[in-house]
């Protein structure tokens, strides 16, 4: 487990300005149209940066703890949940975690095997059925 404070501080931006210049190479290379970093106001809240590629605004958020360990999906919703206005507003949006969120991953997994509502909430587990009503909340 990483150590917090001053050092994962400067590593958790170092893994952000890498993200971002990525990002910056696929404007380069012409994937992509526009690059807004830090959008001032509602444009750039909870997100690093917006990105505009084939047509569709993304909005990128960043994250480099790897003190916390893997991400809870307590810790998951509240990402969510600060991006929340840029799904409501039909943008697409990018969660880049250095540290993965098994519970996220596998109900994102079980979703992308069922066709319908119906069939993905079927093969849920009682505790994942509690993990995805929480998310809906969100």
């Amino acid at each position: 487990m990483g150590l917090s404070g001053g050092t994962a501080d400067k590593a958790g931006n170092r893994y952000e300005d890498w993200w971002t210049a990525l990002k910056v190479a696929d404007l380069l290379r012409g994937e992509a149209s526009r690059i807004r970093l830090e959008p001032v106001g509602q444009a750039g809240e909870g997100i690093e940066f917006q990105l505009v590629a084939k047509g569709e605004t993304w909005c990128d958020q960043v994250k480099d703890v790897p003190s916390r360990g893997p991400w809870t999906l307590r810790s998951a919703a509240a990402l969510l949940q600060a991006v929340a206005s840029h799904l409501a507003a039909g943008r697409k949006v990018r969660l880049v975690l250095s540290t993965g969120s098994p519970a996220l991953r596998d109900l994102a997994d079980r979703a992308r095997a069922a066709v319908t509502l119906a069939e993905f909430e079927e093969i849920l587990t009682g505790p994942q059925g509690n993990d995805f009503t929480a998310l809906c909340g969100v």
